[in-house]
């Protein structure tokens, strides 16, 4: 536990230091401007698939910034030799983020929503997606070394995790969707706005919680393979 909390702290003092903590508040400002440019009803259909999709920068994006830039430094592979477990060390780069990204978007539904919403599906949604969108990353962001080799393939990878937006909109929509990882997270957000039946939130929750588990799975295979691996040939070679 004492090892979990120090990577705790170092993870928020390190966000905080590289600009993440004003860079969440930027966005608050800049989503509040633009959210508030549209009238109430098209904001009421929007601000679900605004704070979904405004997660990813919080939480995928966030994440690869400090994976690379840890890379970078050598703090990461400074880890792999230290006591620190790769349950510790994604652990706590997931509960920072997902924090930091909860409390910037509660912020900005508060702002041009009011307290006229669902808390405990706005909560889920967000928390699921957090989670998800951190896990997801950290399995795709560790076979990179540099921000100018992930930049191209995190955009396609990034416009599949955005699939779902088609089916919130209405332009592709079908029962295999339910399927996506990201589906859930989104229609527990839109409930928390917009009606959505009990069964279909719950089915939502579930798909979400099932989700975790092999993104969890595939971000310590990935962890492993990518990061400790090299790091214990090099040791002893």
């Amino acid at each position: 536990m004492s090892r979990l909390l120090a990577t705790l702290r170092c993870d928020t003092r390190l966000q905080r230091r590289n600009g993440f903590w004003y860079a969440a508040g930027f966005v608050v400002l800049y989503s509040v401007v633009l959210l508030h440019l549209l009238s109430p009803e098209p904001r009421l259909v929007a601000i679900a698939p605004f704070v979904w999709s405004n997660l990813l920068v919080n939480t995928f994006y966030f994440l690869a910034g400090l994976v690379l830039l840890e890379k970078r430094e050598g703090t990461l592979e400074a880890l792999v030799v230290t006591p620190l477990r790769t349950g510790e060390y994604v652990t706590s780069k997931l509960a920072t983020l997902t924090a930091l990204g909860f409390l910037e978007n509660l912020v900005i539904v508060l702002l041009t929503h009011g307290a006229a919403f669902r808390p405990a599906p706005f909560a889920a949604g967000v928390v699921l997606a957090s989670v998800l969108y951190c896990l997801l990353g950290l399995a795709f962001v560790v076979r990179y070394d540099s921000i100018n080799e992930y930049l191209i393939p995190s955009a396609v990878f990034t416009a599949l995790l955005g699939a779902p937006l088609l089916s919130y909109f209405g332009i592709w929509d079908g029962p295999w969707m339910a399927l996506h990882p990201l589906h859930g997270p989104l229609v527990l957000l839109k409930a928390a706005f917009l009606p959505v039946g009990p069964a279909e939130q719950l089915r939502a929750l579930l798909a979400s919680a099932a989700w975790i588990v092999p993104a969890l799975l595939w971000s310590r295979v990935a962890f492993r393979r990518f990061v400790v691996a090299p790091e214990r040939r090099r040791r002893w070679a």
